[in-house]
């Protein structure tokens, strides 16, 4: 009798784009539940960290000096929803998938997430909490959510 071994393996090709069978929203979502765990996994660099800093002062000369003083892990939330220039440069790494302005911001986005996730905690057990967030939609991105209503 003659066993056989196979070995498989699997080649990534990074040109191929995998997302293809998923709609845009689902192939976005994954994308942000994938960067949160990479995210995670990454050791914390004080160099990179101060780097965020250094990033901000530049485009945001005028504001960065209070958000560097007031920065605290637990005020993260406080801080993305009052500092305008935070939220909109963070926003904006997300939407254009900009990584290594993603990178910079490691440490806080891993600070805001971990700080959404203690006040999920704190609201888990109790009535529903509505919350609301406005923003500016083109027409047909507004159509493509009314068609996933339900």
């Amino acid at each position: 009798i003659l066993e056989q071994q196979v070995l498989s393996f699997y080649l990534f090709n990074q040109d191929k784009d995998y997302t293809n069978d998923l709609s845009k929203s689902s192939a976005s979502f994954l994308w942000y539940q994938l960067l949160i765990d990479i995210l995670k996994q990454i050791p914390i660099n004080e160099q990179i960290n101060n780097q965020i800093f250094e990033t901000c002062n530049n485009l945001y000369k005028n504001n960065i000096n209070q958000f560097k003083k007031d920065y605290i892990k637990e005020k993260s939330i406080e801080l993305f929803n009052e500092k305008y220039f935070i939220r909109k440069l963070l926003n904006q790494a997300l939407r254009t998938k900009n990584i290594q302005l993603i990178y910079l911001f490691q440490s806080f986005i891993i600070d805001l997430y971990d700080q959404i996730q203690l006040e999920k905690q704190t609201y888990q057990n109790k009535e529903i909490l509505k919350l609301y967030y406005g923003q500016k939609l083109l027409n047909i991105q507004l159509d493509e959510l009314k068609k996933h209503i339900g």
